[in-house]
């Protein structure tokens, strides 16, 4: 190598001179054999599609002129970036193939801070004198574990020499007073050296906060999307990265303002947004979706399910085995749902297939094992699954949204619904009466379940939920207390009369409305009487003043419970000696010297149960 450096016929130079002249030649060569630096594209965030777990961002990425095989890198990534999720697309007729695009992280420092630099080297000495403290401990330790081997080579020599006669108490006193100082040395030196080592692990704590405050933001991490492209046309032009983000999501709630008139009601569709991706988003736009990104395309190959026959239980094992309730039935179903539908997008799909059929062998194993009346009561418990209103809104205009941790309300439409307004008073919780809407969604928007805030008359009246809302369904939505009318419930009059045998209890109620309002309402009166599922006792409604409601779900669910419900028309000023009464009568008939009362606290879990099946 050095020989081609020299011309021909020269004398050899000296070595000095040869390194020399090396370095000349080969530096241009170093130079041009570096790589090209990669240019850094200019781009900003356009479009934001949110999801209920995380966000698709769209960029706008600028491509310089030029023509032939390029390489971009657009830097300024978010944190919370998805690297596995970008992707590029040309737009149009722009002249250009998008050949691959890769995610890269690039470590970056600024300049070495002098003040860090002291703590370093301050910290490495307190970590010496650690150690060194350490080792004096273990020196110490072991040295304890000698004087306490030497205590047990006195005793059994004292004891012999004791069995012989010949023990020297001033001897042997002299070894122990000894051999006890020492041990005392070793345990005071010892406290004293992990004093020691605490003092420095309290120094280098503080040193640590305070070298962590210095060099913040020294060393940081860039996040890169590193594009493969191939351009045909010289100009500039623009194509669009996506890519998918964490920590951001949107909930739905609403605002309820019943309309003065009573003639319908203003629903203000709301987004509760979460924004905390790790990058702003300015001048967006924004789309709200219930989709779920990366689902897989095609649904999972369905598999046999294979049972077998197994022994028939022992009586003890039969006795330990704890049935089934009907709420951990239906909350073991709804969980199946939950974890089948996180599957569906798996990057995986002969693993997350197969996890869904296992899951699904779960769901069918409790439902052939499960009782009769198990099934029955908790079917109404497993919720319909939402999976398949997968709905976008794309908000007019454009936004600001700031990666930020506190919640932030986006509008997302503004509906006027017609509405039917009723009243529903239950006397048996409170005298007062709630109003309520009855609204039909005429709107082009389905309405997702969500939390709701109620105005009337301008004033915030109440909170209340509600549930998946398809087009051209109707919902109720509760407006509140009215104070302008009153419902009351008494007890009239009770007999208790035995004959042949039985017992034979009638009890007469009044109830009353009074209204203050200056139009006719309509109101929906709920009471209740005992009901029973044994042929032992007998009760019955055999009174009423007016006729019970006809309404068909009502007759078919509520009535063969007990539930009374009347559908009233109640007049302006019915009050006071206008009030409108309304009774009733039921009877009781039972076996002579049994107890009601007993029986009726003794089936609160079957209350509960009923009622937790009626307000599903």
């Amino acid at each position: 190598m050095y020989a081609r450096l020299l011309p021909r016929r020269a004398a050899p130079a000296p070595l000095s001179a040869l390194v020399v002249s090396c370095l000349v030649v080969t530096a241009p060569v170093l130079a041009a054999t570096t790589a090209p630096k990669v240019p850094i594209a200019s781009s900003r965030v356009t479009a934001v599609t949110l999801y209920r777990g995380q966000a698709l961002v769209s960029r706008t990425v600028n491509v310089p002129a030029g023509t032939g095989e390029l390489q971009l890198v657009v830097d300024g990534l978010p944190s919370r970036v998805n690297g596995s999720s970008l992707t590029a697309q040309a737009r149009g007729n722009s002249g250009l193939t998008v050949r691959s695009v890769r995610y890269q992280r690039k470590s970056t420092s600024k300049a070495a801070n002098p003040k860090v630099a002291a703590l370093d080297e301050k910290m490495a000495e307190l970590r010496t004198d650690r150690q060194t403290e350490r080792e004096y401990v273990r020196l110490l330790d072991d040295k304890y574990k000698v004087y306490q081997r030497q205590m047990g080579f006195v005793a059994p020599t004292a004891k012999q020499e004791m069995a012989k006669g010949v023990l020297n108490p001033k001897k042997l006193a002299k070894i122990t007073d000894a051999n006890l100082a020492a041990r005392e040395a070793i345990v005071t030196a010892r406290i004293a050296r992990r004093a020691k080592i605490r003092k420095i692990d309290k120094e280098l704590r503080l040193l640590s906060r305070q070298r962590r405050e210095l060099s913040r933001g020294r060393h940081m991490s860039s996040r890169q999307a590193v594009i493969y492209l191939n351009k045909r046309r010289a100009g500039r032009t623009t194509l669009r990265l996506d890519y998918l983000v964490h920590g951001a999501g949107w909930t739905p709630t609403y605002n309820v303002r019943a309309s003065r008139n009573g003639r319908g009601v203003q629903l203000e569709y709301l987004a509760e947004v979460r924004q905390m991706s790790g990058e702003p988003w300015n001048g967006v736009r924004v789309t709200l979706s219930t989709a779920t990104p990366q689902m897989s395309a095609e649904s999972p190959l369905l598999g046999p399910l294979w049972v077998g026959l197994g022994g028939a239980p022992t009586k003890v094992r039969h006795r330990r085995k704890k049935r089934m309730s009907f709420k951990s039935y239906a909350s073991s179903q709804n969980r199946i749902r939950v974890q089948q539908q996180r599957l569906r997008s798996r990057p995986s799909r002969a693993r997350a297939g197969w996890m869904m059929n296992k899951l699904a062998a779960q769901g069918q194993r409790m439902e052939l094992n499960a009782d009769r009346a198990v099934v029955r009561a908790g079917r109404r418990s497993v919720k319909a699954s939402e999976e398949a209103l997968a709905v976008s809104y794309k908000l007019p205009g454009k936004m600001r949204l700031e990666s930020r941790s506190d919640r932030q309300l986006v509008k997302v439409a503004m509906l006027k619904l017609q509405a039917d307004i009723f009243y529903e008073a239950v006397p048996l919780f409170s005298s007062y009466v709630t109003r309520y809407a009855r609204v039909v969604n005429t709107s082009d928007l389905p309405l997702l379940a969500g939390s709701y805030r109620a105005f009337s008359d301008g004033e915030f009246v109440g909170k209340g939920k509600v549930p998946v809302i398809a087009r051209g369904q109707d919902f109720t939505i509760g407006l509140g207390a009215d104070t302008q009318l009153r419902c009351y419930r008494e007890l009239v009059d009770k007999t208790d009369e035995t004959s042949w045998g039985s017992r034979v209890q009638s009890f007469d109620y009044r109830l009353r409305i009074e209204s203050y309002k200056r139009g006719q309402v309509k109101v929906r009166v709920y009471d209740r009487i005992p009901a029973s599922k044994t042929k032992e006792l007998e009760i019955k409604l055999t009174k009423h003043s007016r006729g019970l409601s006809s309404e068909a779900v009502y007759k078919r669910d509520h009535r063969p419970r007990g539930i009374l419900r009347w559908d009233l028309k109640v007049a302006p000023g019915s009050n006071g000696a206008k009030a409108l009464d309304m009774t009733y009568r039921f009877e009781m008939k039972y076996e002579k010297g049994k107890h009601v009362g007993r029986q009726a606290t003794g089936l609160m879990r079957v209350m509960e149960k009923d009622f937790r099946a009626m307000s599903r």
